[in-house]
């Protein structure tokens, strides 16, 4: 598994905790549960949490709160991390490739 050492300058501790924090708000549901506690679901989404929903263990939905995935935001939190990385700055603790594809991939279509 490849770490990244990015280095520890504001910018990008900001934008590190900003992701962390919304990589950890995913609750994973089945079809079935979604189904019977559809309305608790929502409560949750609009307190801010992304809601996954699986058949069988495979995902099939993502329920996220509106404007979640406002593609500019996520472009340029991309572009403030390929500044800092450009700039030798480090990012601590390290995060490895595979958050930095998650991240990347986040809300898109």
């Amino acid at each position: 598994m490849t770490q990244f050492s990015l280095g520890a300058t504001s910018t990008v501790q900001v934008v590190s905790s900003e992701l962390k924090r919304r990589v950890n708000r995913v609750r994973t549901i089945g079809a079935l549960a979604a189904k019977s506690h559809f309305s608790e679901l929502l409560d949750a989404v609009e307190r801010g949490e992304d809601v996954l929903i699986t058949r069988r263990g495979k995902p099939i939905a993502r329920m996220a709160p509106a404007g979640a995935s406002d593609r500019s935001t996520s472009i340029a939190a991309f572009a403030r991390l390929r500044a800092a990385a450009n700039s030798g700055a480090k990012i601590d603790p390290p995060v490895t490739a595979a958050e930095i594809l998650s991240w990347r991939d986040d809300g898109r279509r």
